[in-house]
């Protein structure tokens, strides 16, 4: 399960624990998270204008993309 809020961070929960790690980054609001077909990647979307790669394994940004306006 992963989460975005205003505070411009992504977070990824453990749904067993409750425990969750953070993904930063952004420097606006996420408004919108995909997961992979197989679950090692998420994409989060901001009103930063971009839209993030990242690594669910070992939480490393992977690409960003810029100019991203919907």
């Amino acid at each position: 399960l992963a989460t975005g809020a205003n505070d411009n961070i992504v977070r990824i929960w453990n749904t067993d624990t409750s425990d969750c790690v953070e993904l930063e980054g952004h420097e606006g609001s996420v408004n919108s998270i995909a997961y992979s077909l197989n679950g090692m990647t998420l994409v989060s979307a901001s009103d930063d204008h971009t839209c993030r790669l990242w690594d669910v394994t070992n939480r490393a940004q992977l690409r960003i993309f810029r100019g991203a306006t919907a």
